[in-house]
């Protein structure tokens, strides 16, 4: 298991490249993890932290993969 957390782009980064080390095929990616109404807080790149996660996470992880 490789860990990943859709908050941190540094993580992203980290398990892209493991999965992508690993060989393993890609068959299919499923974006089913997001936050809903966190309080008001913001990205370490400065973004709102609920749009970070749900959208620009997701769209990190796919673009790597």
């Amino acid at each position: 298991m490789i860990p990943l957390d859709l908050a941190s782009p540094s993580s992203i980064d980290s398990f892209a490249d493991a999965f992508l080390k690993s060989n393993r095929p890609l068959h299919i990616l499923i974006h089913n993890a997001g936050i809903s109404r966190p309080p008001l807080t913001r990205h370490e790149r400065g973004y709102e932290i609920q749009f970070a996660t749900n959208h620009l996470g997701h769209f990190q992880l796919t673009e790597r993969l």
